[in-house]
């Protein structure tokens, strides 16, 4: 089992991945959701969209109210290419 140090999980309420400070989903969380998700693609678009609104209401709270549009970071990489 991944120890959670080394596991690419966020940093709440900024949404940093703990490990590489990239903008969570960082790659390597996207290759670990598509494992744990694999036989349910629906489920998974589920959860980020609910990890989304949970984004976009704590960065808003970090920056005066102003809400970002996470849609594209949280979700776009789940369509198929093409």
């Amino acid at each position: 089992m991944i120890e959670q140090a080394t596991r690419h999980v966020p940093l709440r309420p900024m949404w940093l991945c703990r490990v590489d400070a990239h903008p969570w989903p960082c790659a390597s969380a996207k290759l670990d959701l598509l494992d744990a998700y694999a036989d349910n693609r629906h489920g998974l678009r589920h959860h980020l969209s609910q990890l989304k609104d949970e984004a976009e209401d704590d960065i808003a709270q970090l920056d005066s109210g102003n809400r970002p549009h996470l849609t594209d970071r949280f979700l776009s990489w789940l369509r198929p290419p093409g």
